[in-house]
C-alpha cells in the first residue's frame, strides 16, 4: 500500500501531519474518566497510561478536569454524607 506522495504506508501510521499517532480528540467520556481517576487519587502518568496517550497530551486538553477533579470527588463524597 502506497500513500500519495508514493511512500509507503507502514501499518497505517501516516496521516495528514506525516508519520506517527494521529492527534488525540478529547470526548465527553475520556473527559469523565479523567476527573474519575484524579477523584480516586491516580497520578497523571498512570491516567495517561490508561488514555494510552503522553503525560504533555494529558495536561493539554484535561488541565481543567486535573484541577478539579480530586475537590469534585470530596464534594461528592461530603454530598453522601451530610445532604441526607
Amino acid at each position: 500500500m502506497t500513500t500519495e506522495d508514493n511512500q509507503p504506508d507502514v501499518a497505517g501510521t501516516r496521516n495528514q501531519y506525516g508519520v506517527g499517532r494521529p492527534p488525540h480528540q478529547p470526548s465527553d467520556v475520556t473527559r469523565k474518566m479523567v476527573t474519575s481517576a484524579v477523584g480516586m487519587g491516580l497520578d497523571q502518568n498512570s491516567i495517561s497510561a490508561l488514555l494510552d496517550i503522553a503525560p504533555k497530551t494529558l495536561r493539554k486538553f484535561y488541565r481543567y478536569e486535573l484541577d478539579t477533579g480530586a475537590a469534585r470527588a470530596n464534594m461528592s463524597v461530603a454530598k453522601s454524607l451530610y445532604g441526607r
